[in-house]
């Protein structure tokens, strides 16, 4: 096959013969046939043609060269060649196509114009289908607005000459009508003149517009210079290394990092990144032609992890980035190995809390049985100090039972859990509200309910937090004024946010982290009953949720607790 391109100065020779050949034709000769055997001749072509489009805006095929060759014959008249010929007419653009007649030809269809619009178009085809090189066709373009200036020029002469002739008549014919005759002769020089003035005019225009042209494609040049520059740099800047990749895995382009890896353009990107002499077994390359989109993929390069990300160009160019995440995914594994040891671990813990709150209520229950027998059967013939110690025994009993009653519950939050299904807080509010109805009655309170959403929870776990926070500012009311407890809460975000406010005595804020913990009291268990452990199932129910519990409290002015839920 040929190469479609020729040396610069083979294209110049042969541009300055065609300029010179299309200049000696006489205006009598066919210009069409003599520029088919200058294409053939000066550029090697394999058959030229030439067409236009008829009254009936049919397109017509003449002079085709050779005009006794079977494959000009065929080729050229194959069932593509009009319509690409209609393309270029409607256009003005030139095009090529590779036709197979026989053999393959890369046929380049030019627009040749006249005047202000395309005319003609002529066909010029080589035995070759490799790429049509940018100089070559820059080439033949000018051969076409050559040829298309030549055939303006001889139709000008032409016209100029039969006017000439007229003229010569009618001298001859109206002798004696020489003052008209002059005078239209005048007239006719003076059109003469206007349309060289014309012509000039046109040519300088022409000129002008080629220098402006000249100058934007040098400007473009710049441009596309300086924004390759950029581009290098910003690729220098990213920290990842970054590759122009051909579909057969060429490296045409690459940053800094990439570079310092060894993998530079011309190089194949898996012999130089990873030395081996197949692509990797897990290469996104062999899916991006196919997909069409962005592709993402992590593989292995010795003790190396990479995060690989394809963006497809086109149908042959992809941008590759590849991130190192090795240290990344080893702290994502140890992260892993934690969360399931922390798993298990407070597994063991849950199941340890309700294990030994069940084997140590069977003891307590003996304790406070005989407690209660002993003092049934007994008590009338205990001293004064036995009837103490037996009290103050019952009582620490009951306490131990109330304290293991409520590791029980707090470890249920986790081991024994409801599905969440879809809730009315208010309903669960009323239901706790419901269930302290003879506690809010004997404290004098009220709770006001106001407005609440309707959330995905465990209902059972969200009453138990709301009887535990209304319990407590029931607890811790002041003693001069009855308890007022408002529940409300809002939705924004995507984040549903609960208050309960009460007036009751408040703490100090300092403490706001102790009281959510375990086993954790603000007050002597003299002035206010209770095992400490309220808050913190609240505090466990919360994040069970995905959520999160606080309070804000001024001493002796009440406090506000605030639950915080994700919607889903």
């Amino acid at each position: 096959m040929k190469n479609l391109a020729f040396e610069h100065q083979m294209v110049l020779d042969a541009f300055m013969k065609t300029a010179q050949y299309l200049a000696s034709l006489p205006t009598h000769d066919d210009i069409w046939d003599h520029l088919g055997e200058v294409m053939i001749r000066f550029y090697g072509a394999d058959l030229v043609g030439f067409a236009k489009r008829c009254h009936d805006s049919e397109v017509e095929l003449h002079h085709l060269k050779p005009a006794a060759g079977r494959v000009s014959q065929e080729l050229l008249k194959a069932n593509d060649v009009k319509e690409t010929v209609t393309e270029v007419l409607e256009t003005g653009f030139l095009t090529w196509r590779v036709i197979s007649v026989g053999e393959p030809h890369t046929v380049i269809f030019l627009p040749v114009s006249l005047g202000n619009e395309t005319a003609a178009v002529m066909m010029v085809g080589h035995a070759a289908t490799g790429p049509v090189s940018k100089e070559l066709l820059n080439v033949y373009l000018a051969v076409a607005g050559l040829a298309g200036s030549t055939i303006t020029k001889v139709t000008s002469e032409i016209e100029l000459k039969r006017h000439r002739t007229r003229l010569e008549e009618l001298v001859t014919e109206r002798t004696l009508h020489l003052t008209r005759t002059m005078e239209r002769l005048g007239v006719e020089i003076a059109e003469r003149l206007q349309a060289e003035e014309a012509l000039r005019k046109a040519r300088d225009e022409l000129e002008l517009r080629v220098q402006e042209r000249t100058g934007e494609l040098m400007q473009a040049n710049e441009d596309l210079k300086e924004k390759t520059r950029v581009a290098q740099t910003l690729l220098d800047a990213l920290p990842c290394i970054a590759l122009l990749l051909r579909s057969d895995r060429v490296v045409v382009g690459s940053n800094k990092k990439a570079a310092d890896l060894g993998i530079v353009s011309g190089t194949v990107c898996y012999e130089a990144w990873t030395a081996s002499d197949k692509p990797c077994r897990r290469c996104v390359a062999l899916k991006v032609p196919h997909v069409g989109a962005m592709q993402r993929e992590e593989i292995e390069v010795g003790e190396k992890c990479w995060e690989i990300y394809w963006v497809p160009i086109n149908s042959d160019l992809h941008l590759h980035y590849a991130f190192d995440i090795s240290d990344r995914k080893q702290s994502e594994r140890e992260l892993k190995a934690y969360a399931e040891r922390l798993e298990f671990l407070n597994q063991e813990l849950h199941e340890f809390a309700f294990v030994a709150s069940h084997d140590l209520q069977e003891p307590l229950r003996k304790i406070q049985a005989f407690g209660s027998l002993l003092e049934a059967t007994s008590g009338n013939s205990l001293t004064e100090k036995g009837r103490d110690y037996l009290g103050r025994m019952t009582k620490s009993a009951n306490r131990m039972s109330a304290l293991l009653d409520a590791l029980l519950g707090y470890s249920r939050v986790a081991t024994r859990p409801e599905p969440f299904i879809s809730s009315d807080l208010s309903d669960i509010v009323q239901d706790a509200v419901s269930d302290l109805e003879l506690a809010v009655s004997r404290a004098g309170g009220r709770v006001e309910i106001g407005p609440l959403p309707r959330i995905e929870v465990d209902p059972n776990q969200m009453r138990q937090l709301f009887q535990n926070l209304i319990s407590n500012a029931l607890k811790y009311r002041r003693a001069e004024e009855p308890p007022i407890i408002k529940v409300y809460g809002e939705v924004a975000d995507r984040i549903c946010t609960i208050y309960v406010e009460d007036n009751g005595i408040g703490f100090d804020e300092g403490y706001i982290d102790r009281i959510f913990k375990p086993f954790q009291r603000l007050h002597g268990r003299n002035e206010y009953e209770g095992t400490g452990m309220g808050l913190a199932i609240c505090r466990k129910i919360a994040e069970r949720h995905g959520g999160a519990i606080t309070a804000k409290s001024t001493q002796g002015k009440g406090s506000v607790f605030i639950v915080t839920l994700p919607l889903s």
